[in-house]
């Protein structure tokens, strides 16, 4: 979809990112059938929405916030998060396991991730 740039650039920078990564993750491009979106289990699913975006050659792990309650601790419940994750927005390199409770999220918060390989 177009978006509709007005004098106020404030996402400019973030849309700008977003549209790269759907070019560099081969897992987020709608053309292939192959690819999978399912949501994973956290020990917090009351607060945060997690999913996974998957195809042969790669894997996309977002992370939202959906409350207006800080620091929601949580861990995944999840086999399919399991692995070295680089943080494709802010830089950095995480470590995720099925049941391990220790990152947490802002109110209205997010992360990307993407699983090295």
């Amino acid at each position: 979809d177009p978006i509709e740039w007005t004098e106020q650039l404030e996402y400019h920078d973030f849309y700008r990112k977003l549209l790269s990564l759907r070019k560099e993750y081969e897992c987020l491009q709608a053309r292939s059938q192959d690819n999978y979106t399912f949501r994973v289990k956290t020990s917090a699913n009351q607060h945060i929405f997690a999913f996974l975006r998957t195809s042969e050659n790669d894997q996309v792990l977002v992370m939202l916030n959906l409350s207006p309650h800080d620091n929601v601790g949580f861990g995944f419940q999840d086999a399919a998060v399991d692995g070295s994750y680089e943080d494709v927005l802010d830089g950095g390199n995480f470590v995720f396991h099925p049941g391990y409770r220790y990152f947490q999220l802002n109110a209205w918060g997010y992360k990307v991730f993407a699983l090295k390989r």
